[in-house]
């Protein structure tokens, strides 16, 4: 089982991925965090931080595999696109 979460850069976001972080926790799911919006990494690890910790600290679970998703940006899709016309000459 997968719980996935979108954190978007909104007030809510921790407590968002704090409740998937503990529903997967305890259900031994994995979670899948896709950043989105404003949502940069520093503040993705931040809440990856603060949710480990309430995880393994106050509920004393062991805490699920956490894999993240990031969407490449105008500049990455780009350069993969001049890499691939490259390629092809």
């Amino acid at each position: 089982m997968r719980i996935t979460v979108v954190l978007q850069g909104a007030p809510n976001d921790k407590e968002a991925f704090q409740a998937a972080v503990r529903m997967a926790a305890r259900e031994g799911a994995k979670v899948r965090v896709v950043l989105g919006g404003q949502c940069s990494r520093e503040m993705f690890e931040k809440h990856l931080d603060f949710v480990l910790w309430d995880v393994r600290e106050r509920l004393r679970l062991t805490a699920p595999r956490i894999d993240v998703e990031v969407p490449l940006d105008r500049f990455s899709v780009a350069v993969e696109e001049v890499h691939a016309g490259s390629a092809r000459s």
